[in-house]
């Protein structure tokens, strides 16, 4: 058996992490899952969320991951998102407009997507939990 999980973490400008790692916690569409090496094979969404890795010296690292997918094969966890950010690489003041812009848009009656405006803010919610 394994005793560590190779992780890479992908977004379309960059890899923004890959290592070994014990564990990773991360949130799919299905609810919160703790991942370890010898995980079974899946693909699963990814909701945005704040990601929690624990390196090989039981250090906890964590990063805002957005949509994307999450893929578990052969000892291997490929999380591709849209967006991660490390706490220091979030621009809490960016965050914090986009929360009131969907606010807003929430508040509003005219010929609003909900679901769009939900996401956004709960996009916002989730960079401003983590860059605290």
């Amino acid at each position: 058996m394994e005793k560590y999980l190779n992780l890479d973490i992908i977004t379309p400008e960059k890899r923004v992490f890959q290592g070994e790692v014990k564990q990773v916690f991360v949130e799919s569409i299905d609810g919160k899952i703790q991942i370890l090496p010898n995980h079974i094979d899946m693909i699963t969404l990814l909701k945005p969320t704040v990601t929690e890795i624990v390196n090989k010296d039981g250090e906890r690292k964590k990063l805002f991951t957005s949509n994307g997918i999450i893929r578990s094969s052969k000892g291997h966890l490929y999380i591709n998102c849209d967006s991660a950010e490390w706490p220091e690489e979030i621009d809490r003041e960016r965050a914090s407009r986009a929360k009131e812009r969907a606010e807003e848009r929430l508040k509003s009656k005219d010929n609003v997507d909900i679901k769009r405006a939900e996401a956004s803010l709960y996009r916002a919610l989730t960079r401003l939990s983590l860059s605290k």
